[in-house]
């Protein structure tokens, strides 16, 4: 048996740990955001095309839970960060937010 005390985000999974900050940045923003943001996009892109839309909407779930755990996670593991990366990975958060309450509101609608 080792002495050495088990890291916290060894001992919750990738998932949670990221969910707790307890990860790197570059891993949450640039791994799990840039990349498999982009690869879950792209799927869903494809999917639309051939799927029926009722089970469209019914990949949206968990395609919205997946971004809001990114956000949350960006925004817990900035502080592992220099400053001016925290505050760069909380401003994209932060307008991440904003556009997608704009889009909600109509704002992307064309309708002037």
């Amino acid at each position: 048996m080792s002495s050495t005390p088990i890291r916290e985000n060894q001992r919750y999974g990738l998932i949670r740990s990221a969910w707790a900050g307890l990860e790197p940045l570059w891993l949450v923003f640039w791994v799990y955001g840039v990349l498999g943001g982009n690869i879950l996009g792209y799927g869903l892109e494809k999917l639309v095309d051939v799927l029926p839309w009722y089970l469209v909407l019914l990949l949206l779930v968990p395609v919205a839970a997946f971004y809001a755990w990114l956000n949350v996670a960006t925004w817990r593991c900035a502080a592992n960060s220099s400053p001016v990366w925290c505050f760069l990975a909380r401003g994209t958060v932060v307008l991440t937010a904003l556009i997608f309450l704009w889009s909600l509101w109509g704002g992307s609608s064309g309708d002037t």
